[in-house]
């Protein structure tokens, strides 16, 4: 400890008993050391020993080190240049004005948080996160860059979706060949407005199927114009009246079953306006029938039926002729 040499102290005891430097201070080779002081101001000194208990009111401004053996407690710390801690640091708030630059590590405890805006360098040794892929547990998202790229997400273990190189994206499959390609047991792809409105599409073991899931009409669309639509009441309409064709000349449907026909029947074949059904002349004294019977024909039963013969059955073909009634061939 400083202030051993007697000849020292006697010297320096009429300083150490001037006011605001008791109860003792001694110089010794541009160093001071001071025992339990309550000192007002100290300026331009080298160095400062201090071994006891030593209060400041005023500035302390030391040029050269600041040597401290017990506890030191400072309200507000300044520093301007670069400072070294060899031991411990305990403090409860810490501000860097630009930047705070460590040799080696910064430890948290258990219950430590680091908050930035961002992140930069090697997280090779975070945990829950490899350089390509963030995971926890079995669930885990993956980005893959090997020439042909993707993405994956797994759930439990199961790859759910894949977004592959060229943007197709995959669920339930590793291997999309479409925009959107959905693979597994009754796969379906639902289409929800808030108000309620959906339309679904989905594949089962029974077929396919396409429809509205809320009780809407299916309308279809070309060019924003609706041409079509199949009402809740199961009805197929047109989109306008008297505007649209069922077929064309030379795509035309093979057969057409209906309960009962409306409408301008005038341009029906072998059936000419105003003759009998199933005739072909336009005189009403005459009827004419075909030679032959071609396609399966049964006779309304509260009816009874007259043919212009001769007539041949062909093979294969029946005419089926219904208890209490009669078939006549003239």
């Amino acid at each position: 400890m400083l202030g051993k040499n007697n000849d020292i102290r006697k010297k320096i005891k009429k300083i150490a008993n001037r006011p605001g430097l008791s109860p003792l201070s001694v110089y010794r080779q541009g160093i001071f050391g001071f025992w339990n002081c309550n000192l007002t101001e100290i300026r331009g000194l080298n160095a400062l020993n201090i071994a006891g208990v030593s209060t400041f009111a005023s500035p302390l401004d030391i040029n050269g080190d600041i040597d401290v053996d017990g506890h030191t407690n400072l309200d507000n710390l300044s520093v301007a240049g670069v400072s070294t801690f060899t031991g411990a640091v305990n403090t409860t708030n810490v501000v860097v004005g630009d930047f705070l630059d460590v040799g080696s590590n910064i430890k948290l405890g258990n219950a430590g948080v680091i908050t930035a805006t961002s992140f930069s360098g090697d997280g090779s040794a975070l945990t829950g996160l490899s350089a390509d892929k963030i995971f926890e547990n079995n669930t885990k998202v993956e980005v893959v860059d090997s020439g042909t790229g993707y993405i994956t997400a797994e759930v439990d273990g199961t790859e759910a979706l894949r977004i592959k190189e060229n943007g197709y994206f995959g669920l339930g499959t590793n291997s999309p060949v479409q925009d959107l390609h959905i693979r597994r047991d009754n796969a379906a792809l639902r289409i929800e407005t808030p108000s309620g409105s959906t339309l679904q599409i989905s594949s089962g073991g029974a077929g396919a199927f396409f429809g509205t899931i809320s009780n809407h009409n299916l309308a279809f669309m070309i060019s924003n114009s609706e041409k079509m639509s199949l009402t809740t009441a199961g009805h197929l309409i047109p989109g306008n009246d008297s505007q649209h064709d069922l077929g064309l000349t030379g795509t035309r449907w093979r057969n057409l079953y209906a309960d009962t026909l409306y409408g301008d029947g005038a341009n029906l074949t072998n059936l000419p306006a105003g003759a009998p059904v199933g005739g072909a002349s336009t005189n009403t004294v005459f009827f004419e029938n075909d030679k032959e019977v071609a396609v399966n024909y049964q006779i309304t039963s509260t009816k009874n039926a007259m043919t212009a013969g001769p007539v041949a059955i062909n093979a294969g073909i029946a005419v089926t002729v219904p208890s209490g009634c009669a078939w006549t061939i003239v």
